[in-house]
């Protein structure tokens, strides 16, 4: 008798690739989609190029279904294709299938590289962990969460839908690049090193080119509370502010000293009474 015991991984289900598998039917039979799914491949180095299950399978029958998401091959480094609409995809670099990792595919595109679509037609059942009932290929893994939409997303969208059920995000350890900018007084304009929305790893540098509206004010200056070792150059009115993005959004207040803030009451007065004079 051999006992096998799957590693212990917090908050996710593991599948054993023996025999345990899921299934639900009643789903709306969809043209298009995005399927999206935080796992790790568990694979078995003893042994070497079996055909395993997949993550989740809406495909009935051979040649049929909206997806088949990475079907794998037991074997180091691991191989795996994809399926949309009956149309095999081979994923030959795919370097994450056994780390923790997330992944997504459209009608179109697998983690954002194009793939083909066949003339497939789909069914109201999905299997998680095979392909289709009766099929003796199971996959061993582990998954911390699944998303079916009737929809292809973009990144962008996936996303902020990854992030709203807290089911996993597109881009571990990166920061999205969102500055809110506050000043004192209007400024002429401002652009980016990095445009807003892009995700950059913790700790970047970005710059940001702010242009005054009078080359005579000043940048006297920058705070954040996303943003360190922050530094000001420039002058006539271009300044450039650098510093390391730690967390998003990125709240940025500005304080511009302007032609007149600087003149002393005394002249504003001698002004002001000249003009009455007048």
């Amino acid at each position: 008798i051999t006992i096998e015991v799957l590693p212990t991984i917090e908050h996710a289900l593991s599948l054993d690739g023996i025999n345990d598998f899921g299934k639900v039917t009643g789903l709306p039979v969809v043209k298009d989609y995005t399927v999206a799914a935080l796992r790790k491949w568990l694979y078995d180095d003893s042994v070497t190029s079996t055909e395993t299950g997949s993550i989740v399978s809406k495909s009935k029958i051979g040649g049929d279904g909206a997806f088949i998401l990475e079907q794998t091959l037991n074997r180091k480094p691991p191989r795996s294709s994809t399926f949309s609409f009956g149309a095999s995809n081979s994923l030959m670099n795919n370097d994450k299938l056994d780390e923790e990792s997330f992944t997504y595919q459209t009608k179109y595109s697998y983690n954002g590289n194009p793939i083909q679509a066949g003339a497939g037609i789909d069914s109201d059942s999905m299997w998680l962990g095979t392909i289709r009932d009766g099929d003796s290929r199971f996959s061993k893994l582990a998954l911390w969460s699944l998303m079916l939409f009737p929809y292809s997303l973009s990144e962008f969208l996936l996303e902020r839908q990854l992030r709203k059920y807290k089911a996993g995000t597109l881009y571990p350890d990166m920061i999205e690049f969102r500055p809110i900018v506050k000043s004192n007084i209007p400024y002429s304009s401002i652009s980016y090193s990095v445009n807003p929305g892009v995700y950059v790893t913790e700790g970047s540098a970005v710059t940001i080119t702010i242009t005054l509206s009078n080359a005579s004010d000043k940048l006297v200056g920058v705070s954040s509370n996303a943003i360190s070792d922050i530094s000001i150059s420039g002058d006539n009115g271009t300044y450039e502010i650098t510093g390391k993005v730690t967390k998003s959004p990125q709240k940025i207040s500005i304080v511009i000293s302007s032609y007149l803030t600087m003149l002393g009451n005394d002249t504003l007065i001698s002004n002001e009474t000249l003009i009455k004079n007048e």
